[in-house]
């Protein structure tokens, strides 16, 4: 059986034939990095299951080879739909998930940031695609560990997440167009060789493109862009803030 797909590769519902027990198998096509990056999300999901301490992870299971082919692949627990799905399968109109149920699933989520952050991982990826609802939907877990870093490595990298929800866009060209409405259109002084790119020669002209930023508009008062990421709420701290600290019944 096909599950939702990830961001870097295709996930699919298998039966280990000895234990009976059912698992999700994942492969990396080459266009997305391959074996290389499948080692490497093996290696972070691993590591942020390490002792069995983080139950809000998706479980690891191994890597093996495909017999056939010899690929990699990645095997996992299999867990229920993601919260992505859940909210799309809403009625119009329907009530919001009850408050109890939101705390619980915030605890859960800051409980296992707070897991990798300890153990020096960052997930860099964590919204509804990436949270699989299982139990009942009583619990949750963090899934696709293919763009997690380790704040050892260099870059180096902190917990603190972006601050830039603003551009919503949901192909190539709107994600462009959805940064260039608010910020203004680059040239080649602040993108060099713009000029001669496809979207610059074929879609502007056809567009009504901003040409000066408009971000002072959005926030008149405090700049978005003048804020110290690292002055961001980190998991730990949000989960002492929050009135969802307490863990689930």
């Amino acid at each position: 059986m096909l599950l939702p797909q990830g961001a870097f590769g295709a996930v699919v519902k298998a039966r280990h034939r000895a234990t009976g027990q059912i698992v999700a198998i994942k492969r990396v096509g080459e266009d997305h990095g391959g074996h290389a990056a499948l080692l490497r999300e093996a290696r972070y999901l691993e590591e942020a299951c390490r002792g069995g301490d983080n139950p809000f992870v998706v479980g690891f299971r191994g890597v093996v080879r495909a017999p056939a082919t010899l690929d990699l692949r990645l095997v996992m627990e299999c867990v229920g739909p993601s919260l992505h799905d859940l909210l799309r399968q809403r009625a119009p109109g329907s009530p919001p998930p009850p408050e109890a149920a939101v705390r619980a699933a915030m605890w859960q989520l800051f409980t296992a940031a707070k897991k990798m952050h300890d153990g020096h991982i960052v997930h860099r990826d964590i919204k509804p695609q990436n949270i699989l609802v299982g139990d009942g939907r009583s619990v949750i877990k963090l899934s696709d560990f293919g763009l997690a870093m380790s704040t050892d490595e260099w870059p180096p990298y902190e917990p603190a997440g972006t601050l830039w929800p603003l551009f919503q866009g949901f192909y190539d060209q709107g994600q462009l167009c959805a940064i260039f409405d608010m910020l203004g259109t680059p040239d080649d002084s602040t993108w060099p060789g713009f000029s001669s790119t496809t979207f610059a020669t074929v879609m502007m002209p056809e567009l009504d493109m901003q040409r000066e930023s408009h971000l002072h508009e959005h926030f008149p008062e405090r700049k978005l862009s003048k804020k110290d990421s690292r002055s961001s709420a980190a998991s730990s701290r949000a989960n002492r803030r929050s009135a969802s600290r307490q863990p689930p019944r």
